[in-house]
Protein backbone atom coordinates (compact mmCIF):
# COMPACT_ATOMS: atom_id res chain seq x y z
CA UNK A 1 0.00 0.00 0.00
CA UNK A 2 1.27 3.49 -0.93
CA UNK A 3 1.42 5.57 2.27
CA UNK A 4 2.99 8.59 0.57
CA UNK A 5 -0.40 10.09 -0.30
CA UNK A 6 -3.79 10.33 1.43
CA UNK A 7 -5.48 6.92 1.57
CA UNK A 8 -8.18 5.98 -0.93
CA UNK A 9 -10.92 5.28 1.62
CA UNK A 10 -13.33 4.00 -1.03
CA UNK A 11 -10.80 1.44 -2.24
CA UNK A 12 -9.89 0.39 1.30
CA UNK A 13 -13.59 0.01 2.19
CA UNK A 14 -14.16 -2.11 -0.92
CA UNK A 15 -11.30 -4.44 -0.05
CA UNK A 16 -12.43 -4.61 3.58
CA UNK A 17 -15.98 -5.44 2.48
CA UNK A 18 -14.57 -8.26 0.35
CA UNK A 19 -13.13 -9.84 3.49
CA UNK A 20 -9.48 -8.77 3.47
CA UNK A 21 -8.46 -8.73 7.17
CA UNK A 22 -5.55 -6.31 6.52
CA UNK A 23 -7.88 -3.64 5.15
CA UNK A 24 -10.59 -4.43 7.70
CA UNK A 25 -8.12 -3.74 10.51
CA UNK A 26 -6.73 -0.70 8.73
CA UNK A 27 -10.23 0.73 8.27
CA UNK A 28 -10.94 0.08 11.94
CA UNK A 29 -7.86 2.08 12.91
CA UNK A 30 -8.87 4.92 10.60
CA UNK A 31 -12.36 5.14 12.10
CA UNK A 32 -10.95 4.93 15.60
CA UNK A 33 -8.55 7.83 15.08
CA UNK A 34 -10.61 9.87 12.65
CA UNK A 35 -7.87 9.43 10.06
CA UNK A 36 -9.34 10.83 6.79
CA UNK A 37 -12.78 9.63 7.88
CA UNK A 38 -15.19 10.93 10.51
CA UNK A 39 -14.24 9.40 13.85
CA UNK A 40 -16.72 6.61 14.57
CA UNK A 41 -16.05 4.09 17.35
CA UNK A 42 -18.91 1.83 16.29
CA UNK A 43 -17.47 1.50 12.79
CA UNK A 44 -14.00 1.06 14.27
CA UNK A 45 -15.24 -1.80 16.44
CA UNK A 46 -17.14 -3.39 13.56
CA UNK A 47 -14.17 -3.55 11.21
CA UNK A 48 -11.65 -4.36 13.92
CA UNK A 49 -13.65 -7.36 15.10
CA UNK A 50 -13.90 -8.72 11.56
CA UNK A 51 -10.15 -8.40 11.20
CA UNK A 52 -9.45 -9.79 14.68
CA UNK A 53 -11.57 -12.85 13.96
CA UNK A 54 -8.91 -13.73 11.37
CA UNK A 55 -6.24 -13.02 13.99
CA UNK A 56 -4.84 -10.11 11.98
CA UNK A 57 -2.63 -7.81 14.07
CA UNK A 58 -4.32 -4.62 12.85
CA UNK A 59 -7.70 -5.80 14.07
CA UNK A 60 -6.26 -7.03 17.36
CA UNK A 61 -4.36 -3.80 17.87
CA UNK A 62 -7.39 -1.68 17.02
CA UNK A 63 -9.52 -3.48 19.61
CA UNK A 64 -6.67 -3.10 22.08
CA UNK A 65 -6.49 0.65 21.45
CA UNK A 66 -10.27 0.99 21.33
CA UNK A 67 -10.73 -0.45 24.79
CA UNK A 68 -7.51 0.87 26.27
CA UNK A 69 -6.39 -2.65 27.08
CA UNK A 70 -2.73 -1.74 26.58
CA UNK A 71 -2.97 0.38 29.70
CA UNK A 72 -4.07 -2.71 31.62
CA UNK A 73 -1.04 -4.74 30.55
CA UNK A 74 1.49 -1.99 31.09
CA UNK A 75 3.57 -4.41 33.14
CA UNK A 76 4.79 -6.12 29.98
CA UNK A 77 6.03 -9.27 31.71
CA UNK A 78 2.38 -10.08 32.46
CA UNK A 79 1.17 -9.69 28.87
CA UNK A 80 -1.55 -12.18 28.04
CA UNK A 81 -2.03 -14.26 24.91
CA UNK A 82 -4.41 -11.68 23.42
CA UNK A 83 -1.71 -9.03 23.30
CA UNK A 84 1.11 -11.39 22.32
CA UNK A 85 -0.88 -12.31 19.23
CA UNK A 86 -0.98 -8.81 17.85
CA UNK A 87 2.57 -8.05 19.00
CA UNK A 88 4.08 -10.93 17.03
CA UNK A 89 2.06 -10.15 13.93
CA UNK A 90 2.67 -6.41 14.15
CA UNK A 91 6.41 -6.94 14.56
CA UNK A 92 6.49 -9.18 11.49
CA UNK A 93 4.62 -6.61 9.38
CA UNK A 94 6.81 -3.78 10.64
CA UNK A 95 10.00 -5.67 9.80
CA UNK A 96 8.58 -6.28 6.32
CA UNK A 97 8.31 -2.50 5.89
CA UNK A 98 4.60 -1.87 6.44
CA UNK A 99 4.32 1.78 7.49
CA UNK A 100 1.11 1.44 9.52
CA UNK A 101 2.58 -1.51 11.42
CA UNK A 102 5.78 0.45 12.09
CA UNK A 103 3.69 3.30 13.44
CA UNK A 104 1.52 1.08 15.66
CA UNK A 105 4.54 -0.74 17.03
CA UNK A 106 6.24 2.60 17.62
CA UNK A 107 3.29 3.69 19.73
CA UNK A 108 3.59 0.49 21.78
CA UNK A 109 7.20 1.34 22.59
CA UNK A 110 6.30 4.96 23.25
CA UNK A 111 3.64 4.08 25.84
CA UNK A 112 5.29 0.97 27.26
CA UNK A 113 2.26 -1.00 26.07
CA UNK A 114 2.81 -4.77 25.81
CA UNK A 115 6.55 -4.10 25.37
CA UNK A 116 8.89 -2.26 27.76
CA UNK A 117 8.84 1.47 27.14
CA UNK A 118 11.67 2.63 24.90
CA UNK A 119 11.43 6.14 23.47
CA UNK A 120 14.47 5.71 21.21
CA UNK A 121 12.95 2.59 19.66
CA UNK A 122 9.60 4.34 19.39
CA UNK A 123 11.08 7.27 17.48
CA UNK A 124 13.03 4.90 15.23
CA UNK A 125 9.87 3.06 14.19
CA UNK A 126 7.71 6.17 13.89
CA UNK A 127 10.39 7.81 11.74
CA UNK A 128 10.44 4.80 9.40
CA UNK A 129 6.70 5.16 8.92
CA UNK A 130 6.97 8.94 8.54
CA UNK A 131 9.68 8.59 5.88
CA UNK A 132 7.24 6.43 3.91
CA UNK A 133 4.73 9.29 4.00
CA UNK A 134 2.28 8.05 6.63
CA UNK A 135 0.63 11.26 7.81
CA UNK A 136 -0.16 9.95 11.30
CA UNK A 137 3.49 9.10 11.82
CA UNK A 138 4.67 12.43 10.44
CA UNK A 139 2.45 14.25 12.91
CA UNK A 140 3.59 12.02 15.79
CA UNK A 141 7.24 12.56 14.89
CA UNK A 142 6.54 16.28 14.92
CA UNK A 143 5.15 15.90 18.43
CA UNK A 144 8.31 14.06 19.49
CA UNK A 145 10.41 17.01 18.33
CA UNK A 146 7.99 19.52 19.83
CA UNK A 147 8.10 17.88 23.26
CA UNK A 148 11.63 16.47 23.20
CA UNK A 149 10.41 12.88 23.51
CA UNK A 150 13.15 10.51 22.39
CA UNK A 151 14.90 13.27 20.43
CA UNK A 152 16.32 16.68 21.32
CA UNK A 153 13.59 19.30 21.35
CA UNK A 154 13.56 21.10 18.00
CA UNK A 155 10.58 23.31 17.12
CA UNK A 156 11.83 23.82 13.55
CA UNK A 157 11.86 20.08 12.84
CA UNK A 158 8.51 19.74 14.59
CA UNK A 159 6.97 22.32 12.26
CA UNK A 160 8.55 20.62 9.24
CA UNK A 161 6.93 17.30 10.07
CA UNK A 162 3.61 18.95 10.89
CA UNK A 163 3.77 20.60 7.46
CA UNK A 164 4.30 17.26 5.72
CA UNK A 165 1.27 15.71 7.39
CA UNK A 166 -0.87 18.85 7.13
CA UNK A 167 -0.25 19.05 3.39
CA UNK A 168 -1.79 15.59 3.14
CA UNK A 169 -4.92 16.95 4.78
CA UNK A 170 -4.37 15.38 8.20
CA UNK A 171 -6.48 17.46 10.58
CA UNK A 172 -4.44 16.92 13.77
CA UNK A 173 -1.31 18.07 11.98
CA UNK A 174 -3.12 21.08 10.54
CA UNK A 175 -4.18 22.07 14.04
CA UNK A 176 -0.64 21.58 15.38
CA UNK A 177 0.79 23.64 12.55
CA UNK A 178 -1.73 26.38 13.28
CA UNK A 179 -0.46 26.40 16.86
CA UNK A 180 3.12 26.74 15.60
CA UNK A 181 2.20 29.81 13.55
CA UNK A 182 0.12 31.27 16.37
CA UNK A 183 3.01 31.04 18.83
CA UNK A 184 5.97 31.40 16.48
CA UNK A 185 7.36 27.97 17.35
CA UNK A 186 9.61 26.67 14.57
CA UNK A 187 8.17 29.18 12.11
CA UNK A 188 7.83 32.98 12.09
CA UNK A 189 4.74 34.03 14.02
CA UNK A 190 1.92 34.58 11.55
CA UNK A 191 -1.66 34.79 12.83
CA UNK A 192 -3.09 34.75 9.30
CA UNK A 193 -1.43 31.40 8.56
CA UNK A 194 -2.46 30.13 11.99
CA UNK A 195 -6.10 30.85 11.18
CA UNK A 196 -5.69 29.25 7.75
CA UNK A 197 -4.52 25.96 9.24
CA UNK A 198 -6.95 26.03 12.17
CA UNK A 199 -9.77 26.51 9.68
CA UNK A 200 -8.67 23.57 7.52
CA UNK A 201 -8.80 21.29 10.54
CA UNK A 202 -11.95 22.87 11.95
CA UNK A 203 -13.77 22.36 8.65
CA UNK A 204 -12.98 18.66 8.98
CA UNK A 205 -14.71 18.64 12.36
CA UNK A 206 -11.72 18.60 14.71
CA UNK A 207 -13.05 20.01 17.98
CA UNK A 208 -9.68 21.30 19.18
CA UNK A 209 -9.21 23.28 15.98
CA UNK A 210 -12.75 24.63 16.23
CA UNK A 211 -11.96 25.95 19.71
CA UNK A 212 -8.70 27.44 18.48
CA UNK A 213 -10.46 29.14 15.58
CA UNK A 214 -13.08 30.47 17.97
CA UNK A 215 -10.30 31.89 20.14
CA UNK A 216 -8.79 33.67 17.12
CA UNK A 217 -12.14 35.30 16.35
CA UNK A 218 -12.59 36.20 20.00
CA UNK A 219 -9.19 37.93 20.21
CA UNK A 220 -8.96 39.18 16.63
CA UNK A 221 -5.85 37.12 15.85
CA UNK A 222 -5.44 36.83 12.07
CA UNK A 223 -9.08 37.76 11.48
CA UNK A 224 -11.25 40.74 12.38
CA UNK A 225 -12.55 40.38 15.93
CA UNK A 226 -16.00 38.80 15.71
CA UNK A 227 -17.62 37.48 18.89
CA UNK A 228 -20.55 35.99 16.96
CA UNK A 229 -18.22 33.82 14.89
CA UNK A 230 -16.19 33.00 17.98
CA UNK A 231 -19.34 31.75 19.68
CA UNK A 232 -20.30 29.78 16.57
CA UNK A 233 -17.02 27.88 16.52
CA UNK A 234 -16.99 27.32 20.28
CA UNK A 235 -20.50 25.90 19.98
CA UNK A 236 -19.50 23.54 17.18
CA UNK A 237 -16.75 22.15 19.39
CA UNK A 238 -19.12 21.82 22.35
CA UNK A 239 -21.76 20.08 20.23
CA UNK A 240 -19.29 17.33 19.40
CA UNK A 241 -18.78 16.57 23.09
CA UNK A 242 -22.55 16.45 23.63
CA UNK A 243 -22.94 14.07 20.69
CA UNK A 244 -20.21 11.79 22.02
CA UNK A 245 -21.85 11.66 25.44
CA UNK A 246 -25.23 10.81 23.88
CA UNK A 247 -23.70 7.97 21.89
CA UNK A 248 -21.95 6.43 24.88
CA UNK A 249 -23.04 2.82 25.51
CA UNK A 250 -25.31 1.96 28.39
CA UNK A 251 -23.41 1.00 31.51
CA UNK A 252 -24.12 -0.37 34.94
CA UNK A 253 -22.46 0.09 38.28
CA UNK A 254 -19.89 -2.63 39.11
CA UNK A 255 -21.66 -3.48 42.38
CA UNK A 256 -24.88 -4.27 40.44
CA UNK A 257 -23.14 -7.16 38.68
CA UNK A 258 -22.06 -8.91 41.84
CA UNK A 259 -24.65 -11.68 41.41
CA UNK A 260 -23.40 -12.44 37.90
CA UNK A 261 -19.83 -13.30 38.78
CA UNK A 262 -18.21 -16.18 40.61
CA UNK A 263 -18.22 -15.40 44.33
CA UNK A 264 -15.81 -18.27 45.01
CA UNK A 265 -12.89 -16.24 43.68
CA UNK A 266 -11.82 -14.13 46.64
CA UNK A 267 -8.11 -13.57 46.00
CA UNK A 268 -7.58 -9.96 44.85
CA UNK A 269 -4.95 -10.81 42.23
CA UNK A 270 -7.18 -13.51 40.74
CA UNK A 271 -10.11 -11.10 40.69
CA UNK A 272 -7.95 -8.58 38.85
CA UNK A 273 -6.91 -11.22 36.33
CA UNK A 274 -10.58 -12.16 35.83
CA UNK A 275 -11.24 -8.53 35.01
CA UNK A 276 -8.51 -8.68 32.38
CA UNK A 277 -10.15 -11.69 30.78
CA UNK A 278 -13.39 -9.79 30.21
CA UNK A 279 -11.62 -7.02 28.27
CA UNK A 280 -12.77 -6.21 25.64
CA UNK A 281 -15.71 -8.61 25.34
CA UNK A 282 -17.64 -7.45 28.42
CA UNK A 283 -16.38 -4.22 29.96
CA UNK A 284 -19.14 -4.08 32.57
CA UNK A 285 -18.11 -7.46 34.02
CA UNK A 286 -14.47 -6.43 33.80
CA UNK A 287 -15.31 -3.38 35.89
CA UNK A 288 -17.11 -5.56 38.43
CA UNK A 289 -14.05 -7.77 38.88
CA UNK A 290 -11.73 -4.80 39.13
CA UNK A 291 -14.01 -3.32 41.78
CA UNK A 292 -13.80 -6.48 43.86
CA UNK A 293 -10.01 -6.49 43.71
CA UNK A 294 -9.82 -2.73 44.26
CA UNK A 295 -12.00 -2.96 47.36
CA UNK A 296 -9.42 -5.35 48.78
CA UNK A 297 -6.71 -2.77 48.20
CA UNK A 298 -5.12 -4.27 45.08
CA UNK A 299 -3.35 -1.26 43.54
CA UNK A 300 -3.35 -2.43 39.92
CA UNK A 301 -7.10 -2.95 40.09
CA UNK A 302 -7.59 0.46 41.69
CA UNK A 303 -5.66 2.09 38.85
CA UNK A 304 -7.59 0.14 36.24
CA UNK A 305 -10.95 0.94 37.84
CA UNK A 306 -9.99 4.62 37.86
CA UNK A 307 -9.40 4.42 34.10
CA UNK A 308 -12.79 2.81 33.61
CA UNK A 309 -14.54 5.60 35.52
CA UNK A 310 -12.56 8.30 33.73
CA UNK A 311 -13.32 6.99 30.24
CA UNK A 312 -16.72 5.40 30.80
CA UNK A 313 -15.62 1.84 30.03
CA UNK A 314 -18.34 -0.46 31.33
CA UNK A 315 -19.41 2.11 33.92
CA UNK A 316 -20.91 5.57 33.81
CA UNK A 317 -18.27 8.27 33.55
CA UNK A 318 -17.52 9.66 36.98
CA UNK A 319 -14.44 11.86 37.30
CA UNK A 320 -14.83 12.11 41.06
CA UNK A 321 -14.67 8.34 41.47
CA UNK A 322 -11.84 8.14 38.95
CA UNK A 323 -9.76 10.58 40.98
CA UNK A 324 -10.61 8.71 44.18
CA UNK A 325 -9.29 5.42 42.77
CA UNK A 326 -6.23 7.02 41.17
CA UNK A 327 -5.43 8.50 44.57
CA UNK A 328 -5.76 5.13 46.33
CA UNK A 329 -3.52 3.41 43.79
CA UNK A 330 -0.97 6.23 43.86
CA UNK A 331 -0.84 6.20 47.66
CA UNK A 332 0.19 2.55 47.43
CA UNK A 333 3.02 3.42 45.05
CA UNK A 334 1.43 2.55 41.70
CA UNK A 335 3.70 4.46 39.36
CA UNK A 336 1.15 4.89 36.56
CA UNK A 337 -1.40 6.32 38.98
CA UNK A 338 1.22 8.69 40.35
CA UNK A 339 2.10 9.86 36.85
CA UNK A 340 -1.55 10.31 35.97
CA UNK A 341 -2.25 12.37 39.06
CA UNK A 342 0.69 14.56 38.13
CA UNK A 343 -0.80 15.01 34.68
CA UNK A 344 -4.22 15.88 36.10
CA UNK A 345 -2.85 18.51 38.47
CA UNK A 346 -0.50 19.93 35.85
CA UNK A 347 -3.28 20.65 33.38
CA UNK A 348 -6.22 21.00 35.76
CA UNK A 349 -7.88 17.92 34.29
CA UNK A 350 -11.00 17.30 36.38
CA UNK A 351 -9.24 18.97 39.34
CA UNK A 352 -8.15 22.54 40.05
CA UNK A 353 -4.73 23.13 38.50
CA UNK A 354 -2.04 22.78 41.17
CA UNK A 355 1.56 22.69 39.96
CA UNK A 356 2.80 21.93 43.45
CA UNK A 357 0.80 18.71 43.58
CA UNK A 358 1.73 17.97 39.95
CA UNK A 359 5.43 18.13 40.82
CA UNK A 360 4.85 16.03 43.95
CA UNK A 361 3.24 13.18 42.02
CA UNK A 362 5.55 13.38 39.02
CA UNK A 363 8.49 13.24 41.43
CA UNK A 364 7.10 10.15 43.16
CA UNK A 365 6.81 8.42 39.79
CA UNK A 366 10.23 9.67 38.72
CA UNK A 367 11.80 8.35 41.91
CA UNK A 368 10.56 4.90 40.91
CA UNK A 369 12.34 5.19 37.58
CA UNK A 370 9.43 6.26 35.37
CA UNK A 371 11.19 7.87 32.39
CA UNK A 372 8.10 9.78 31.31
CA UNK A 373 7.74 11.49 34.67
CA UNK A 374 11.44 12.26 34.66
CA UNK A 375 11.17 13.86 31.23
CA UNK A 376 8.17 15.97 32.25
CA UNK A 377 10.03 17.36 35.25
CA UNK A 378 13.20 18.09 33.30
CA UNK A 379 11.70 19.31 30.02
CA UNK A 380 8.28 20.82 30.71
CA UNK A 381 8.58 24.65 30.64
CA UNK A 382 5.56 24.91 32.93
CA UNK A 383 7.08 22.61 35.55
CA UNK A 384 10.58 24.07 35.19
CA UNK A 385 9.25 27.59 35.67
CA UNK A 386 7.41 26.49 38.80
CA UNK A 387 10.51 24.81 40.18
CA UNK A 388 12.70 27.85 39.54
CA UNK A 389 10.13 30.22 40.98
CA UNK A 390 9.94 28.14 44.14
CA UNK A 391 13.67 27.36 44.27
CA UNK A 392 13.08 23.61 44.08
CA UNK A 393 15.34 20.96 42.61
CA UNK A 394 14.50 18.74 39.65
CA UNK A 395 14.40 15.00 39.29
CA UNK A 396 17.67 13.24 38.56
Amino acid sequence: MDFSKPPDIEDITSKASNGDPYYQGLLGLYFLRGYFVQKDKQQAEKWAKLSAERNHPFGLYCLDELYGFHACVYEYENVNEYSRNFLAGMTSLAEAGDAEAQYCLGLCYAYGAVVPGNLAKAVELIRKAADQGLAEAQWSLGLCYENGNGVPRDFTKAAEWFHKAANQGYDYAQNSLGYCYENGEGVPQDFTKAVEWFRKAADQGLAGAQKNLGFCYEKGYGVPKDLAKATEWYQKAANQKDKADQEAPDTVAPEQLSTDIDKNITDAKQQYEMGNKYVPKDLAKAAAWYRKAADQGYAKAQYRLAQFYEDGWGVKKDFTKALEWYQKAADQGNVKAQYHLGFCYKYGRNVPQDLGKAVEWYQKAADQGDVYAQEVIIQSPLIQNYLKTNSLTTAK
